[in-house]
């Protein structure tokens, strides 16, 4: 400061509170792979209220029902793959047909996490390389120049 001319100033605008601002809704591709969501919308679709009041519950049930089936989805997918690297060892030592069965099993549920985990992570980013890969030379080479 010794050779600035400059004084901090505080400006206070008002004393009203900020207002929280909802957050505006994004519909997530990943829902459509889901049964539960289908049978809904075809419930709404019978509806005979006001688009006001559809849209409405509409929003509310859907927040519920994505905070409730994929909310959970990273903790899903490491407690899945600790349990199938178990079950993988288990199999070194022992190969049975149930630990052959679970193991299937996991798999197909592990594979069905990331599936959905990409969706999301493909909606979000909205970045060419994630969307079209390594394919995509021209956005890589563009990058370069």
């Amino acid at each position: 400061r010794l050779k600035s001319g400059h004084r901090p100033l505080l400006i206070k605008l008002g004393d009203k509170p900020r207002k929280k601002m909802q957050r505006p809704f994004h519909f997530f591709v990943r829902w459509l792979s889901h049964e539960s969501f289908k049978g809904f919308v075809k419930t709404i679709q019978n509806d005979k209220d006001n688009i006001k009041n559809i849209i409405s519950s509409f929003t509310e049930w859907i927040k519920k029902w994505n905070r409730d089936v994929f909310s959970h989805i990273i903790r899903r997918k490491k407690q899945i793959s600790a349990r199938l690297r178990r079950i993988q060892e288990a199999l070194d030592f022992q190969l049975t047909r149930n630990l052959k069965k679970l193991e299937l099993k996991l798999r197909i549920e592990l594979e069905t996490i990331l599936y959905l985990e990409e969706l999301l992570w493909k909606q979000k980013s909205r970045c060419k390389w994630v969307i079209n890969g390594d394919r995509n030379t021209e956005y890589f080479y563009s990058c370069t120049m």
